[in-house]
């Protein structure tokens, strides 16, 4: 049984419902890697995490329910950096705010 994006039901109750969860871990983890690593190599990383990840992303449904909850909660992982923590710094570095 694959876990295509039309199991509506599916999506709702095991990927909507703990994507907090994988957005909560990561708000930590880029919290406490920011002050250890050069923001240069976090960035690169989850661009090249994300890329590959919604690359891999129909291949993967194919592979079963639980490994298509794994790759979507990838995605989930990395939306606290792109969109709230790494746009301040990068401004900061960049001199392009006020």
């Amino acid at each position: 049984m694959d876990a295509s994006p039309d199991d509506d039901a599916f999506i709702t109750n095991y990927v909507g419902t703990l994507s907090g969860i994988s957005q909560m871990f990561s708000r930590f983890l880029y919290g406490f890697l920011l002050d250890r690593v050069p923001v240069q190599w976090l960035i690169g990383f989850q661009s090249i995490l994300l890329a590959t990840d919604i690359g891999l992303l129909y291949t993967v449904s194919n592979l079963g329910r639980v490994p298509y909850v794994l790759a979507l909660h990838v995605v989930y992982f990395t939306f606290p950096g792109i969109y709230s923590i790494l746009p301040g710094i990068t401004v900061r570095i960049t001199s392009l705010g006020p």
